[in-house]
């Protein structure tokens, strides 16, 4: 009994030493010194069934993720596809169980050729993996919230071409399955809805139908506004920024008061926001181009623009920042150049 219990120690220690001398060699790989493939293949066949095909095409696409942080964009692509080879040429009894990793693989692909602005490749990796959903879905394969990243990537990727009606399709197909999913569980999906809808209210404002996306605004408002209620410190900085895009529109209707009332309401969540500076900062520059424009008001337009440069230093760095980083400098270039 002792000699069992001895073995089965030692074993367990052996396949530890096994697991770090692997992530050993998979450090000195993503460092360039050892070839990692060659390196993986030699302790998979000394360890049957340890490292099967699946972990390899698995792994590869992680060291792609890796290089394409290094902006090593060519080796990023090597990786992702030979992790997509292994992936479709899988016996057919695992052709499913692995098909779904496939399509990631193809997501992250899609993204790579947005970065390096091959936009065909792009848009082909984005469709290849949406049909692989869709097929998956037809097999009662619950990989819809996959499906619908799928669909929000094309439809983002569209918007940013200017093809507004692509754009809509998909957005719209987004926000059809995501509705369902929120009719069965409000809590997990029902920010999900808001987001799609706000991506709708934006695609329409860029297609100057203003009507349309004030209807999608003060839905995906009032899902946030809810969302609020019950999660203050997650959800009110998104109130924040529906009003501001609110704001925005009304500001596009020549609707000033509404512009102004829907600016300084997210002015007054924006003050109580702890963390989230970068919201504060965005009604602060959105308030100084309103009296810029709309309602011309130097003394206010300046002192709402050199407030925001003066928290920028407290904003998280993200693309809601940096948007508006732009727009405050402009402000103040104006009115110097106005004088």
């Amino acid at each position: 009994m002792k000699s069992r219990k001895f073995k089965k120690k030692a074993l367990m220690k052996i396949n530890r030493l096994i697991i770090r001398l692997i992530y050993c060699f998979a450090t000195l790989a993503v460092m360039g010194i050892i070839p990692f493939e060659k390196t993986y293949s030699e302790l998979a066949a000394q360890h049957e069934g340890e490292y099967r095909l699946p972990n390899l095409a698995w792994d590869l696409k992680n060291w792609g993720i890796v290089d394409w942080s290094y902006n090593r964009y060519s080796e990023a692509e090597a990786n992702f596809k030979k992790a997509l080879k292994i992936y479709k040429e899988l016996p057919a009894e695992n052709r499913d169980r692995y098909l779904r990793y496939a399509a990631d693989v193809l997501v992250h692909l899609g993204d790579l050729y947005q970065d390096k602005n091959e936009h065909s490749e792009a848009e082909a990796s984005y469709k290849e993996a949406l049909e692989i959903y869709r097929e998956l879905i037809a097999k009662n394969q619950n990989v819809h919230l996959f499906m619908i990243m799928a669909l929000n990537k094309l439809g983002t990727f569209y918007q940013k071409k200017d093809e507004y009606s692509e754009a809509e399709t998909y957005y719209k197909e987004a926000l059809k399955i995501r509705r369902e999913l929120a009719a069965k569980n409000q809590d997990a999906y029902l920010p999900h809805v808001a987001v799609t809808l706000d991506n709708l209210g934006i695609l329409y404002q860029k297609k100057n139908k203003y009507s349309e996306a004030e209807i999608f605004y003060m839905e995906t408002l009032e899902i946030w506004r809810k969302l609020a209620t019950k999660n203050r410190d997650e959800y009110l900085p998104d109130v924040a920024m529906t009003l501001n895009k609110l704001g925005d529109l009304y500001q596009d209707k020549n609707e000033h008061s509404k512009a102004e009332a829907s600016y300084m309401e997210a002015l007054r969540i924006g003050k109580e926001l702890a963390v989230r500076k970068d919201v504060y900062f965005g009604t602060l520059v959105s308030l100084s181009t309103f009296y810029l424009n709309s309602i011309p008001n130097k003394e206010l337009s300046l002192q709402y623009a050199k407030e925001a440069t003066e928290i920028l230093g407290k904003c998280r760095n993200t693309s809601y920042l940096w948007e508006n980083i732009d727009k405050a400098k402009r402000v103040i270039e104006a009115w110097d150049n106005k004088e």
